[in-house]
């Protein structure tokens, strides 16, 4: 597996994804970053230092008609991950499917704590 550093060129597919999310949150950027309490885990995620004031009406109204919901790793992704990687005996040799997968972290984490197979699924 490649290490990613942060402060190198993104791979390609960090910037397909800085390109979509581009579409919507033009000041935005896709920046990989380690997970909290999940070090083995990094993600292509919208960066910290992202503007936090009002955004331009257009743009807004952007975000509301096409959400970047895969642009964050929410909380719940992020707690289940921490437990799987935690008691990986809850998946180890198993299926895994993850609905409403989002950024697809506890795939990922079912994964690399010994899962033999994901099915990832969202809407977007």
């Amino acid at each position: 597996m490649n290490d990613v550093s942060v402060n190198a060129a993104p791979p390609q597919p960090i910037q397909a994804l800085d390109r979509l999310l581009k579409t919507t949150l033009p000041m935005g950027r896709i920046e990989v970053q380690p997970l909290p309490d999940c070090a083995t885990l990094r993600l292509g995620l919208i960066a910290a230092d992202f503007p936090l004031g009002p955004l331009p009406a257009d743009v807004m109204r952007a975000v509301i008609e096409a959400p970047a919901y895969w642009a964050f790793c929410w909380g719940s992704g992020l707690g289940l991950s921490q437990l799987l990687l935690a008691e990986p005996e809850r998946v180890q040799g198993r299926t895994v499917l993850d609905l409403g997968a989002g950024s697809g972290v506890a795939g990922i984490a079912a994964m690399r704590a010994g899962a033999t197979r994901v099915i990832a699924c969202d809407n977007d």
